[in-house]
């Protein structure tokens, strides 16, 4: 029988440490065995817990679960095991033969299934810097959103560096997490992660504590580190035209190539270091990049600057190049040196010298004088800073009548310059007839 003067005890809670999942006080458990309930009632009395399946808060045939003995400081608790599903708990105590009323009840949840994985996580397109906004490289390091599908309701889904690849959140993989509250799409913002490459991973884990497999991986690259200037910056020796093919002097206007060397999958940005106009963009492939451009006559300060997949930006290499299609003056009239013009005047351009004779004139500094007899090549000559020049030359006995051309450092070449009629005449004259 109940009665009245015996209050009805108090079902107080599952222990926390019975209570698995984000949160140890919400009931919710993935344990069925072993469950300490607690609560308080009057000292000696005897506590009978039951399960009220019916909903009538009375002690039906077969719902008792436990019993346990209210101690002297009024608690008690009682070690239960349950199945899955929810479970209403009721108790009532006796003592000296009187049974009270029945106790609230204490709703317990055992769950012991794992919710679905999730599909794979994805760095937002606003968190991912550089050349493409769906790479995964990027040199953002705080604020980043990650987002995907797949999420359900109620769980807590936490984003991992799966180091290990074995779908669990070890020790120092946890990065962030996010409390689900509506079905699908989900986005976590604030993700922070510093330098380095990731496998992330999310899981989902619900109120009891069981956890979904591990997403797919999302591999994801931090890059924050400059890559290094361009080396080996040119332009292409077959554009480079003239004395030499590595001069950045050339006679060509179009279709110039400049090279060098980058970083992968870098992109590189090529202006007129001076006014800042883009005069071309190339990617860097096997290490290389090359790229054509067009330039007026003129000196330029070229300037190449290469950002990496992560979008870091390096320090501007420079080249001078110049552009010059402008002809240069005829050299001077060649002229033989003094000392090789032997006979009665050293300036008649008359000898009979044996040996090396030395031609002389003035040009333009850095260009090529050719000299020609006639249409006969005889050599060439490279101009002077000081705009000067000589070449040896060993003749046959003969007459002569030399020209100069002279080719600047571009490549552009002058008009012939005046003659020098020449005469190597080593023949003794006839003796002179008797005197009478």
């Amino acid at each position: 029988m109940s009665d009245t003067t015996l209050s009805a005890p108090v079902v107080a809670s599952l222990a926390s440490e019975d209570d698995s999942g984000w949160s140890s006080s919400d009931r919710v458990t993935r344990n069925d065995s072993a469950l300490t309930i607690t609560g308080s009632g009057d000292s000696g009395a005897l506590l009978a817990l039951f399960e009220d399946r019916d909903g009538n808060s009375q002690l039906d045939e077969n719902e008792q679960i436990g019993t346990a003995l209210v101690t002297t400081a009024g608690v008690w608790s009682c070690d239960i095991s349950l199945s899955e599903g929810s479970h209403t708990l009721v108790a009532r105590q006796t003592l000296a033969d009187v049974t009270s009323s029945s106790s609230g009840s204490l709703v317990i949840t055992v769950d012991q299934s794992a919710p679905d994985m999730t599909g794979g996580p994805d760095l937002n397109a606003t968190s991912d810097s550089g050349r493409v906004s769906y790479d995964d490289i990027t040199n953002v390091t705080s604020g980043l959103t990650v987002s995907g599908s797949g999420a359900v309701a109620g769980t807590l889904l936490t984003l991992f560096n799966d180091t290990n690849w074995n779908e669990l959140v070890d020790s120092g993989e946890w990065v962030s997490s996010l409390a689900i509250t509506t079905a699908g799409a989900w986005s976590m913002t604030g993700v922070v992660l510093t330098e380095g490459t990731y496998a992330l991973r999310t899981i989902q884990s619900d109120l009891a504590g069981n956890n979904s497999r591990g997403s797919d991986i999302l591999s994801l690259t931090v890059d924050t580190a400059a890559p290094q200037a361009i080396t080996a910056m040119r332009l292409d020796g077959g554009d480079d035209s003239g004395v030499s093919d590595s001069d950045g002097i050339t006679s060509r206007s179009s279709e110039l190539t400049l090279m060098g060397r980058g970083e992968e999958g870098a992109l590189v940005t090529l202006t007129n270091a001076v006014s800042g106009s883009v005069l071309a963009t190339m990617s860097v492939q096997d290490g290389e990049w090359h790229g054509d451009i067009a330039l007026a006559t003129g000196s330029y300060t070229l300037a190449a600057v290469q950002t990496d997949r992560a979008g870091n930006q390096s320090q501007a290499a420079t080249l001078l190049v110049t552009v010059d299609s402008s002809s240069p003056a005829a050299p001077s009239l060649p002229d033989l040196e003094s000392a090789g013009d032997s006979g009665v005047s050293n300036s008649d351009n008359i000898t009979s010298a044996t040996t090396a004779l030395t031609l002389q004139g003035s040009g333009e500094a850095g260009a090529i004088v050719t000299l020609m007899d006639g249409g006969e090549w005889l050599g060439t000559v490279a101009v002077t800073a000081e705009g000067r020049w000589s070449s040896s030359l060993t003749p046959g006995e003969k007459d002569l009548h030399i020209r100069a051309y002279q080719t600047d450092l571009a490549g552009n070449n002058s008009g012939m310059s005046a003659v020098l009629d020449m005469t190597v005449d080593r023949s003794a004259p006839s003796t002179p007839g008797n005197l009478y």
